[in-house]
């Protein structure tokens, strides 16, 4: 299975292109702003430890991905 990982500025269009790719090939699809920002105002971020664990079980979870953040 397929394993992608895009990186790029904000507003430079990965999150678009994760989108199309992961419909396109059937892949899970991962933004990692999700992991690190708590969904507060302003945003607070999230231990690292804590986002390395959900991104582990991410991959561990999925044969075929797409990552996507800056």
């Amino acid at each position: 299975m397929r394993k992608i990982l895009i990186f790029g500025n904000s507003g430079s269009g990965k999150s678009k292109l994760a989108k199309k790719l992961s419909a396109a090939e059937k892949l899970a699809h991962l933004d990692l702003d999700t992991l690190a920002w708590q969904p507060t105002n302003p945003p607070i971020r999230n231990p690292l430890a804590e986002s390395e664990k959900s991104i582990a079980q991410f991959i561990n979870t999925h044969s075929g991905w797409v990552i996507e953040g800056c």
